[in-house]
């Protein structure tokens, strides 16, 4: 597995777990979340949330406070 990253320490971040360089993964699962085994530890993680879904989370969640409170 060759890992290419466009966002900044998703590098380090497996590192930090323990996945090294020239290490063997291998794919367990990729939906819901993605899991794999590297060596003979079996590591779960999460996909990252789009930038999208995020700020559609923030404007319902806005909207909804402002329902209860009664704006707009």
């Amino acid at each position: 597995m060759e890992v290419r990253a466009p966002e900044p320490g998703r590098a380090d971040r497996l590192l930090a777990l323990g996945v090294t360089p020239g290490a063997r993964v291998t794919m367990v699962r990729t939906f819901p979340g993605v899991v794999f085994l590297c060596d003979q530890t079996k590591l779960a993680v999460e996909r990252p949330r789009r930038r999208r879904d995020s700020r559609r989370a923030a404007v319902e969640s806005i909207m909804r406070q402002e329902a209860a409170i009664g704006v707009g």
